[in-house]
């Protein structure tokens, strides 16, 4: 699942997949803008089959608080 939601990100930046970790910073790190992270959301909604809430996402600080969301999600 990680793997999957580090591919979506790395689409939106010129990080390499590799350079990616579960701790990256998706704002400061990535530098990914406001318009990328809805379309990030928009992706991994499709991908997991899931509907993500704004307030959430507004705690998505590293790829690991998305993961965790998506694994609560799937329970």
């Amino acid at each position: 699942m990680e793997e999957t939601v580090i591919r979506i990100i790395s689409g939106y930046t010129s990080i390499n997949v590799e350079d990616i970790r579960s701790d990256t910073d998706i704002i400061q790190k990535l530098e990914i803008s406001s318009l990328d992270l809805i379309n990030i959301i928009n992706d991994i909604e499709e991908e997991f089959e899931v509907e993500i809430p704004f307030h959430s996402i507004r705690n998505f600080k590293t790829i690991s608080d998305i993961t965790a969301f998506l694994v609560q999600q799937k329970k």
